[in-house]
């Protein structure tokens, strides 16, 4: 399988290039973060283009994936929590969006090695959501990492908000924090598996993490950069889109 996963959009256009680019590929991955632009775009502006990617997925539901972030996350419905880069006059126009095409946003994608979360997923995280299944009774025996996650998001938003732990950080860098907000340095210290967690929500140049186990993190929070991922095979690769 062929896989194209774009990093955070923040209202950002460049996506589409990297279809252009990539026409040909079997399932393509935004990352989130489709809200909150750091560049200067309005948030009419950010809607639209929100609004693409929804209509992109509702004409390839097989093909196209499309997860949430941090800053999807606070102007979901039920959500009480804001946080950086919250834009409260356009906090209707954003839930609203976010309402009629929440059946098409999902937390978590995995396939082979590879898990797709727009910030990670630590065991720390893991072991309480567990807990939390089996506090409710709520049987998830049999099901794939994936689908419980996914399955989370559906029962309970609460579950990803930021995490005040022990020893507080005010940038989410604690292995106790959720799959929209842990950092890389936690996720390394304390990531859920053997798999390759491929991640956004840090900005930067992409990154290949790695500390002789297997699996690590791959970083690619960097479309404004021009960056993407593709996975071919097993094999990952960062590719960058040529200037225009």
């Amino acid at each position: 399988m062929n896989i194209v996963a774009i990093g955070d959009i923040h209202g950002r256009t460049k996506w589409k290039e990297v279809i252009e680019t990539e026409f040909d590929c079997d399932k393509i991955i935004f990352m989130g973060d489709y809200f909150d632009a750091w560049d200067d775009f309005t948030p009419i502006h950010q809607l639209h283009n929100f609004l693409e990617i929804m209509n992109f997925k509702r004409e390839n539901p097989d093909r196209v994936i499309t997860l949430f972030g941090n800053h999807d996350y606070h102007y979901m419905e039920g959500v009480k929590d804001f946080y950086s880069g919250y834009q409260a006059a356009a906090r209707f126009d954003f839930q609203n969006a976010l309402r009629e095409n929440r059946d098409l946003i999902q937390a978590c994608y995995k396939c082979d090695k590879y898990l797709f979360t727009h910030a990670g997923v630590t065991y720390v995280w893991w072991k309480n959501l567990i807990g939390w299944f089996d506090d409710r009774g709520i049987d998830i025996l049999g099901m794939d990492v994936d689908e419980v996650i996914n399955l989370a998001a559906q029962f309970n938003l609460d579950i990803f908000k930021f995490t005040d732990g022990r020893h507080f950080d005010p940038h989410g860098n604690e292995v106790c924090q959720t799959p929209i907000w842990v950092r890389p340095e936690a996720l390394m210290k304390a990531r859920l598996g053997e798999y390759f967690h491929v991640v956004g929500h840090t900005f930067g140049n992409p990154e290949v993490l790695t500390d002789g186990n297997p699996g690590g993190v791959i970083k690619i929070d960097a479309l404004g950069l021009g960056y993407y991922l593709t996975i071919q095979d097993g094999n990952h690769t960062i590719n960058r889109l040529e200037k225009r």
